[in-house]
């Protein structure tokens, strides 16, 4: 049986980052390989009572309860579910100590952002290019993205000599392909992201025991927002008379359950609209603005493809309650055909690559 080590960001305090992770660990394990998740990532990194109270500035605590409080949510789904390497703290150990691997494969979610390049290990850190593997290994990345539209130079400076030695390189975003193409790497692909890989019914098994809440709008808006972003949101969220169910600090099994059962989504979250796809509940998806509006090409890409542009949050809030009675309803029939097409890109990837 051929053996496969997947590095991503499954240590993250996120759903859609466990999620994916979980997605393509599962589609692998179908297909025939022995996959295991690097179980990568550094001390300060670690959502634990340690780091929580370690000094900051005061108004940085309230954020720490917020995410050490999900991570306690969390953590259960990763022990259960993930099927983990022995524990890496930096990248230096795993150049020395590489786990065994014929496929080395990195992705998906935002593992090659500036700001982990540079400051991952608080230094320059390019583990997340694969820079460690013994000989002979195969490397892959598996729908990777940039969390960016423009590469700055002094980053592609770093990424160039790794992703020259790849195998293959497989990215989720439009941007992110020409990104590639920049650096002249010839042929990337442009793939579906992991969690495109199960189906309906694989995730409803995920949350078969959460008891059905039905008729709620459910909330889940990820990261600080710039207060042009806040008040779209609660524009929208104004909709709704406050029947709002906050889903972004609840169990994995909870936050599928709630997708499952709400009446609609409103979200900025990648993850979190593709299992609104997935089961068929409507949703309007909230843009970024100020410094992470070059995260909105995930939402552009995604939704392009699906012809739901018009599910893509307007830029002022007066024009809120316009744009949500005008929205259509969604044809899920439709829907279900176009994430099969969706996610037959990164199927042929794999199945071309792995064989």
């Amino acid at each position: 049986m051929k053996k496969v080590a997947i590095l991503t960001f499954h240590w993250a305090t996120n759903h859609g980052a466990i999620l994916q992770s979980y997605a393509s660990q599962k589609y692998l394990e179908r297909k025939g390989f022995d996959v295991k998740i690097i179980d990568y990532y550094t001390k300060s990194e670690e959502c634990n009572f340690k780091n929580f109270i370690r000094p900051t500035r005061p108004s940085n605590y309230k954020a720490r309860a917020k995410r050490y409080a999900k991570e306690k949510n969390l953590k259960s789904f990763r022990k259960k579910h993930l099927k983990l390497t022995k524990r890496y703290f930096t990248n230096e150990q795993l150049i020395k100590d590489p786990p065994e691997a014929d496929f080395l494969i990195c992705g998906s979610d935002q593992i090659w952002n500036c700001y982990y390049i540079l400051h991952g290990e608080n230094k320059v850190t390019p583990v997340y290019f694969l820079n460690f593997g013994n000989p002979g290994v195969k490397k892959l990345s598996l729908s990777a993205s940039f969390g960016c539209e423009e590469y700055p130079q002094n980053i592609e400076i770093i990424a160039k000599p790794f992703l020259q030695q790849f195998d293959a390189i497989s990215v989720r975003e439009a941007s992110g392909k020409k990104i590639i193409e920049k650096m002249g790497i010839k042929s990337p692909y442009l793939t579906a992201d992991p969690s495109s890989l199960l189906s309906k019914e694989d995730y409803l098994e995920l949350c078969k025991d959460v008891p059905e809440e039905k008729g709620k709008t459910s909330l889940c808006v990820l990261r600080g927002q710039p207060e042009k972003a806040k008040s779209i949101i609660n524009s929208y969220v104004s909709l709704f008379d406050n029947d709002i169910n906050d889903i972004n600090s609840v169990s994995l099994e909870q936050w599928l359950s709630s997708i499952r059962d709400s009446k609609f989504v409103i979200t900025n979250s990648f993850h979190c609209i593709m299992m609104c796809l997935k089961l068929h509940t409507p949703f309007v998806a909230i843009k970024e603005y100020g410094r992470m509006q070059g995260m909105n090409d995930r939402l552009f890409t995604l939704l392009d493809f699906f012809g739901l542009q018009d599910r893509i949050s307007v830029d002022d809030s007066a024009l809120v309650e316009k744009h949500f009675s005008s929205l259509p309803d969604i044809n899920w029939e439709e829907i279900d055909i176009k994430m099969d097409e969706y996610s037959q890109s990164l199927r042929n990837f794999l199945e071309e690559e792995l064989n």
